[in-house]
């Protein structure tokens, strides 16, 4: 999300050069269309937000960064739930090991 903003307003910044100004609105609206449809809810949600029915640039890229922060920290924490849980198995199924050979060989300390 980092690299498409990054790029949207080099691109932004380019027109202006060129002395082609874009609007804060207009820049709005083409930074929505122009997202991946990954981020339709987020579009949506932003959409319906607004009170006046004016979505700044300002807003729409701090929620997007936002949106894309809770996504990591939920991939993250999902990966280590599944870590815990593979690691769970992993001592169960050793304990289980252990205990089957004791139970072959009693000589065989746990």
């Amino acid at each position: 999300m980092i690299d498409h903003l990054n790029t949207f307003k080099g691109i932004v910044n380019q027109l202006m050069k060129i002395d082609m100004k874009i609007d804060d609105e207009l820049q709005t609206l083409v930074l929505l269309s122009s997202l991946l449809e990954s981020c339709d809810t987020s579009v949506a949600t932003l959409s319906n937000s607004t009170p006046d029915e004016k979505l700044s640039s300002y807003i729409v890229t701090n929620s997007l960064l936002n949106e894309e922060s809770r996504r990591k920290e939920r991939e993250m924490s999902s990966h280590s739930k599944a870590n815990d849980v593979k690691n769970r198995g992993r001592s169960e199924h050793i304990s289980k090991g252990k205990i089957e050979s004791y139970k072959e060989d009693p000589s065989l300390s746990l």
